[in-house]
């Protein structure tokens, strides 16, 4: 019973940010809801709320558990070739139905199968670059900058509608399914290799989960060229209980397709090289269902009443003051990750792997800060309409230079955190945020003629969304690769200064120390 009232009380406390940053939003009249939106976000609020519960529930039990035995396992297969395919096939089976990846795509002017497809075989790849650094023991930071100089290399080569989603779609591909698995994986594999950087290396298996992503769209960029979008002057609400409906048949089927392959690998992995006791396959079955549960609630709350709801504070707000809208947009960001399932598990790990000397409440701070700076700084950009580049290049050039600053264990944390905050509440919520924001200051630029658009105006509206409103989850990404480094920077620092006074503090004892020699 303590146990259950200890779940409820984390999952109390990770969405009732957000839900009171929505409703004092409403209440004040910034934006306020008619009785529909108030009725969807009543039963959002209570799906979201018991959807974190049951999901912290199901990865604790089975998710993470099965991404410990598998990766514990790996390790002892002496045939190469075949742990390199089995490696391949995780990523892309945990990837091609993550549902925050679903939503993104949704969105985007490609074809939605098309570049899952492209995303699923970018992290099935990178998996495998990620697994072989760990049983090979090579440093993760010159990996990091390798890879990342070959993206901005490519970056610079593509059409600028292409780049805001490409960093974007590095962000969605870790989310609430993967991100239990792959980080369990990464400690299995770790651990079995026992050695003294195992902890440092059980962390950075999702930052290459996101890089891969990133190169795979980029060079598909370079054949595809310039992407156009049209973009609906207005979104229309559904009733409460359509849109809810609407939202769980969907979530039914997506969460199916997204468990049902990692669940058939697992069996028949298991089946073939763990053979678990049955009591422990029954404790993970339970897990499972749990999982299955908790996903389709809290994804129907996000999809069938937070996102329209994000749409229509983001129209809201972009006619207010823009020191108000900035305000706003930091704090929605800094309690919207509070949200995300994903984070949870990875703030609990990390400081089960560093033996608490990293806590919980230290990395929800750093990467609520860091969110809030990145939503910030993605809706600044939209008011004052420049390119990604100008946040992205200096942005990854100092999180790169602090990885030769800080300790081993920080950078992966670090380059994971930014896969893991960018779950489906960036992409169902603070995505759809800044694409009404764009979409309203770009009409409020533009005055006239939107209630019948012409062809020509839809396509510069879709432009502007596009290459504007798009990049927010690369930002949502990038900041807790900075925010993580300084808090390991700083935690370094700190351990230095503290051992310089205490060698200080010896010698001054022993100077004062009078010694007496015989005769």
């Amino acid at each position: 019973m303590k146990k259950w009232g200890k779940i409820l009380l984390d999952a109390l406390l990770s969405t009732a940010p957000v839900i009171l940053i929505v409703l004092i939003l409403n209440l004040c009249g910034v934006a306020p809801f008619n009785d529909n939106m108030n009725l969807m976000f009543l039963f959002g609020s209570l799906l979201l709320f018991f959807g974190v519960a049951l999901f912290s529930i199901g990865t604790e039990n089975a998710m993470s558990k099965i991404g410990e035995i598998v990766g514990a396992n790996m390790t002892k297969q002496k045939n190469f070739i075949a742990l390199i395919l089995i490696v391949f096939l995780l990523g892309i089976f945990v990837t091609i139905a993550e549902p925050d990846l679903s939503v993104l795509a949704s969105r985007l002017p490609i074809q939605n199968y098309l570049f899952i497809a492209l995303v699923g075989v970018g992290v099935g790849i990178f998996l495998v670059v990620g697994v072989i650094r760990i049983l090979w023991q090579k440093s993760l930071k010159v990996w990091l900058l390798a890879f990342y100089a070959l993206i901005f290399a490519l970056a610079i080569l593509v059409d600028e509608t292409f780049v805001p989603l490409t960093f974007d779609s590095g962000g969605v591909t870790t989310g609430p399914v993967t991100v239990p698995f792959i980080l369990a994986l990464g400690v299995g594999i770790a651990t079995s290799r026992a050695g003294k950087s195992s902890n440092a290396d059980s962390f950075g298996l999702t930052a290459f989960c996101s890089i891969g992503p990133l190169l795979v769209v980029l060079i598909f960029g370079l054949f595809m060229g310039k992407l156009q979008m049209n973009v609906k002057p207005t979104n229309t609400v559904l009733p409460v209980g359509q849109a809810l409906f609407n939202a769980l048949k969907d979530q039914c089927i997506n969460v199916s397709i997204a468990m049902a392959p990692i669940i058939l690998f697992f069996f028949i992995y298991n089946a073939v090289f763990v053979h678990l006791p049955k009591k422990q396959i029954l404790k993970i079955i339970v897990g499972l269902v749990y999982t299955y549960v908790g996903l389709v609630l809290f994804l129907t709350g996000v999809e069938g009443a937070f996102t329209p709801i994000a749409d229509f504070v983001g129209i809201s707000l972009a006619n207010k003051e823009i020191w108000m809208l900035l305000l706003i947009a930091a704090v929605i960001g800094f309690v919207v990750v509070l949200c995300e399932p994903a984070v949870q598990v990875l703030v609990k790990q990390v400081e089960q792997v560093s033996d608490g000397a990293i806590k919980k409440s230290t990395m929800l701070i750093a990467l609520s800060v860091g969110i809030a700076l990145g939503v910030m700084l993605a809706v600044i950009r939209i008011v004052y309409n420049f390119s990604i580049f100008y946040y992205v290049v200096p942005g990854y050039i100092l999180a790169l230079g602090l990885t030769f600053a800080v300790p081993d264990i920080y950078v992966g944390i670090a380059f994971d955190s930014g896969g893991v905050a960018s779950g489906p509440m960036t992409s169902a919520f603070i995505l759809p945020f800044t694409l009404g924001v764009a979409r309203q200051y770009y009409m409020s630029a533009h005055p006239g003629g939107w209630d019948a658009p012409t062809p020509e105006q839809l396509q510069e509206l879709g432009n502007f969304v596009l290459t504007r409103a798009f990049g927010t989850v690369a930002m949502v990404a990038m900041m807790p690769l900075i925010v993580i480094q300084i808090l390991g920077l700083n935690a370094t620092l700190e351990k230095q200064y503290n051992l310089r006074l205490a060698r200080k503090l010896v010698a001054e004892k022993d100077d004062n120390q009078i010694i007496h020699f015989g005769a």
